[in-house]
């Protein structure tokens, strides 16, 4: 009985701190980023596709970065970077700096050994 009043007060107290607190960036996997406040992410800053061919006994690797000259005003709230390859032999995507709450992002994606690159990358304000 008293392990069940027990679990009950944690399960209590969890719930009263955690409602209405921001759960912040996540990543669903090591092939894909997918760091989103869709309630704040209105406006699309940059959307492209990205496709690198396989390279025989090699790496790819690619930076994207946004913006690309210049200097921006618009906080970034969301950032996708979505592996497109349906075989999911995608490469590793990483922010390299900026990112959500900044104005710029640097990305880097560096493909499996051997393999293309196919990733649609979208990074909103």
């Amino acid at each position: 009985m008293a392990f069940k009043v027990i679990v009950l007060a944690i399960v209590a107290v969890l719930a009263v701190s955690c409602s209405g607190a921001e759960i912040g960036p996540r990543i669903t996997d090591m092939y894909n980023i997918d760091q989103c406040d869709t309630a704040r992410a209105r406006t699309k800053l940059l959307e492209t596709n990205l496709y690198e061919d396989a390279q025989s006994q090699t790496y790819i690797k690619r930076i994207i970065r946004y913006p690309e000259t210049g200097i921006k005003t618009d906080e970034i709230n969301c950032i996708r970077v979505l592996n497109m390859d349906p075989s999911r032999d995608g490469g590793y995507p990483r922010i390299v700096s900026g990112g959500i709450g900044a104005t710029d992002v640097e990305i880097e994606i560096i493909s499996q050994w051997g393999k293309p690159l196919n990733y649609r990358i979208e990074i909103w304000a």
